[in-house]
């Protein structure tokens, strides 16, 4: 089997003998940003920016060699090849770290059979993957059970994963910087067995199935955002229940750039 170095949906593309070279570009590095902004008009040096970029898609290009004992065997294992990447979405990781991964497509695959014609058992392969969201998500959950402010580690991006608020009346979840500054909170006229509020989703649903999007009287859905704690120092915001009697847990990714 030839050194591990991609891996596509669980499945490692050193099984059909895929050998990474070091053209692997545009994959690590940190995706295009671009902040919407306008001037006052009139006054000079005076600029609104949006306070949050828009995060551009990330092109993530692997090449490699594919190699085999004989010209069919590499036939064999380009087709598959293909097969594993031309599905519509795919999770890829790479073998320095399988704690990662990009969901993405692979809009194409360029293959180049080296000689001699005919009877080859090597072919220099080109992998392009899109990856519309560019962020790089854990493979795994993360769960945080809080009542009182509780720290919700986090990677370098952004995330929006599940709040699960569980008895109690009326409650309140309040979202606060590492520095113990409020940045958002949701209130609820609500009681109950328990309420699951999907941020990503913007969805509130019960235990039974239940649409309780009603149940959001004040507040809005927000953001668990790493510039809102200090990631060098590992410090993070936190989420708590301020009244109603009620305790939480979070479920979510961390996401990283």
């Amino acid at each position: 089997m030839a050194p591990r170095t991609l891996i596509v949906d669980e499945f490692d593309l050193g099984e059909i003998g895929f050998i990474g070279n070091d053209e692997i570009r545009d994959t690590f590095g940190a995706p295009q940003r671009e902040w919407n902004s306008s001037n006052i008009h009139g006054r000079v040096r005076s600029i609104l920016v949006a306070p949050r970029p828009k995060y551009k898609e990330r092109t993530a290009i692997v090449n490699g060699t594919v190699l085999a004992d004989d010209r069919i065997t590499l036939d064999a294992a380009l087709d598959e090849l293909k097969y594993r990447l031309y599905k519509p979405e795919i999770g890829i990781r790479f073998s320095h770290d399988e704690t990662r991964e990009y969901i993405a497509r692979c809009d194409q695959i360029s293959v180049d059979y080296l000689t001699p014609a005919l009877v080859q058992r090597a072919a220099e392969v080109g992998m392009r993957f899109i990856v519309l969201d560019p962020r790089m998500r854990a493979i795994s959950d993360t769960v945080v059970g809080f009542t009182t402010a509780t720290a919700i580690p986090l990677g370098t991006a952004l995330t929006r994963g599940v709040i699960r608020i569980t008895g109690g009346t009326n409650p309140i979840v309040v979202y606060k910087n590492y520095a113990g500054t409020e940045i958002a909170r949701m209130e609820f006229t609500w009681s109950g067995t328990w309420i699951d509020v999907d941020l990503y989703e913007q969805t509130i649903v019960d235990n039974a199935a239940a649409n309780q999007a009603t149940a959001l009287t004040g507040g809005d859905f927000f953001d668990t955002d790493p510039v809102d704690g200090d990631f060098t120092a590992s410090q993070w915001p936190t989420l708590e229940i301020a009244s109603g009697g009620s305790s939480g847990s979070y479920t979510y990714r961390k996401m990283y750039w």
